[in-house]
């Protein structure tokens, strides 16, 4: 059973835990909590802040899933025609560009192709964005603590 480091990426502070998953259960072995409220002033105050709580608690991780809560995220479903899943990419990315009330370039984005009803001429899917400064500051700051983010997610309340 391998552990997996897993960070809440919160606006308050950062919840960091480590455990592992058998089945259906889930045994947390280690967390701990960074205050982003204590002086902290940059993300690379945070990443430092953060190795060391890590280490004090006895938690070594090479790569980290980072959770945003839901209210930093949008959800979009878009309607394109029944495009073959190789041309889906780029017409999301046109599409994202037209209805973004920001350019496309400020957030990251990922989307996944909802089921197709049979004959129809159309294909719906849902793109979910996110503000890229907020992806930016992830990498850096986890960078600084000695881990990759091996995936991002979103917090489901």
């Amino acid at each position: 059973m391998s552990e997996t480091l897993v960070i809440e990426w919160d606006r308050d502070r950062l919840i960091a835990a480590v455990g592992s998953i058998s089945g259906s259960s889930v045994q947390v072995r280690a967390s701990v909590a960074v205050s982003r409220e204590e002086g902290i002033s940059t993300v690379i105050e945070l990443g430092e802040k953060l190795k060391t709580a890590l280490s004090s608690a006895n938690i070594s991780a090479t790569e980290a899933i980072v959770v945003f809560p839901r209210h930093q995220v949008t959800f979009n479903r878009v309607e394109l025609p029944n495009l073959s899943d190789d041309e889906i990419p780029d017409m999301v990315r046109m599409q994202a560009a037209t209805r973004l009330t920001v350019p496309v370039e400020s957030v990251g984005l990922d989307f996944v192709p909802l089921p197709v009803t049979p004959g129809a001429a159309t294909r719906d899917v849902l793109l979910v964005t996110l503000p890229q400064t907020h992806v930016d500051d992830v990498h850096k700051a986890l960078a600084v603590a000695g881990l990759e983010v091996s995936g991002i997610r979103i917090s489901s309340f």
